[in-house]
């Protein structure tokens, strides 16, 4: 199974997949990334996937998707469009749009601590 961590801020982002290295050592299955049209590009189509995403993006231009579209809710949307048995949940600081997603977990205020946060998410889905 491949799992994907789509965080909007890159430095948070670093600081997730050095925890991840970190905690848990054999983690080659897990891919990275922090632009909403990139991470649509990198969907299998045919092997189980489970995406972790922001729910807010701050990517640089508007490509397939305008600033204001892009959230948690509609790359889970996007994403089941190329694989309907992808799983995708929401690590926010505030509550998504549940219509489309699997799971929300909730983020503390400005992330003080999402590489941990992002740890027991792997443990409660059982990634690792």
């Amino acid at each position: 199974m491949k799992v994907i961590i789509v965080q909007s801020i890159p430095q948070a982002l670093e600081l997730i997949e050095k925890r991840i290295r970190e905690v848990f050592p054999i983690s080659d299955n897990v891919v990275y990334e922090n632009n909403f049209e990139k991470t649509l590009q990198i969907i299998p189509t045919d092997e189980e996937v489970v995406v972790i995403t922001s729910d807010m993006f701050h990517d640089d231009k508007d490509e397939l998707f305008k600033r204001q579209e892009k959230d948690g809710g509609k790359l889970a949307e996007e994403i089941k469009k190329i694989n309907p048995k992808a799983k995708v949940y929401v690590f926010s600081t505030y509550e998504p749009r549940y219509e489309h997603i699997d799971g929300f977990y909730l983020k503390t205020q400005k992330g003080s601590n999402t590489e941990n946060e992002i740890i027991k998410i792997f443990l409660d889905l059982k990634l690792c």
